[in-house]
């Protein structure tokens, strides 16, 4: 019903306007347009007709004469220039003086702290006196040096005879050889060494020999040597007994026996590693020198 009412006046609103606006349109008679009639003359045309043919290249025509330039006027002389007055000195402005930071006042050096009383290191105990022992005059380390170049036996025996006057004189002499075959190692006392004993004299010795490997035969030489000691078990003196070979004719058996004689000097194996208990004072071992036992 609603839409049907709204299209019924939309109708109605329209015939209105129609009947405002386009009636009088339609009411307005149409006016009648008159023509006029215009003469025309009809003019035969003949069968050719003549015109003027057009030229097909015209000449052009010649180019107008240029105007003649006028001739340049001289220039002007030129006019002294003005004399520019020199620019006015420059003011320059004084700088304000730089303000000189006042240095603090230095402070006063501290007094010096006043070193305070070491503690006194507290008195030691004195030990108990011992028994006075004999005093003996210890020999001097001596320092290794670099392998010196073959020496003859008779140099090596002197050197080892100057040991044997630094040190002091043993209460014993030592014990002659007997034709038997010497003991490869003997005490003082007449005890032989344990077996474990001798190997660790035989690994410290072992240490210090320089066995002459270019030597002819080498290894089946062999060199007893006495090595005698203090009562603080430091080899004193160094004395060759005998060998397989004779050291002042074989050049090679003399450079075996001066390494087996430099062998207890050295250090590391002038003192030796065998118990004291053993050797009271002082004593001497009697040691075979032979790589296929050594080593």
């Amino acid at each position: 019903m609603r839409t049907t009412l709204i299209l019924s006046g939309i109708l109605h609103l329209a015939l209105i306007i129609l009947a405002l606006i386009g009636l009088p349109h339609l009411i307005k008679k149409r006016e009648v347009i008159q023509l006029q009639e215009v003469p025309v003359e009809v003019v035969e045309v003949g069968p050719m007709t003549i015109a003027k043919l057009a030229e097909p290249n015209p000449k052009p025509l010649p180019p107008p004469p240029k105007p003649t330039p006028p001739k340049p006027e001289p220039p002007p002389p030129p006019q002294q220039a003005k004399e520019t007055p020199p620019p006015p000195p420059e003011v320059k402005v004084p700088e304000p003086p730089k303000q000189v930071a006042e240095k603090p006042p230095e402070p006063e050096p501290k007094p010096e702290p006043k070193p305070e009383p070491k503690p006194e290191p507290p008195k030691k105990e004195e030990p108990k006196p011992e028994p006075p022992k004999k005093e003996e005059p210890k020999p001097k380390k001596e320092e290794p040096k670099p392998k010196p170049p073959e020496k003859t036996l008779d140099s090596v025996l002197k050197n080892v005879a100057k040991l044997k006057t630094d040190s002091p004189p043993s209460k014993e002499p030592p014990k002659e050889t007997s034709s038997e075959p010497p003991q490869p190692l003997a005490a003082k006392t007449g005890e032989r060494l344990s077996i474990s004993e001798e190997d660790a004299l035989r690994r410290q010795i072992r240490n210090c020999w320089n066995v002459p490997v270019g030597a002819k035969g080498v290894e089946n030489m062999q060199a007893e040597i006495r090595v005698l000691f203090d009562s603080n078990l430091r080899v004193t003196n160094v004395q060759y007994v005998s060998g397989t070979g004779n050291p002042n004719t074989d050049p090679h058996f003399r450079a075996f026996v001066e390494s087996a004689l430099r062998a207890p000097l050295l250090p590391g194996c002038n003192t030796l590693n065998i118990p004291r208990d053993k050797y009271g004072d002082k004593g001497s071992i009697l040691m075979k020198f032979s790589p296929k036992d050594m080593f």
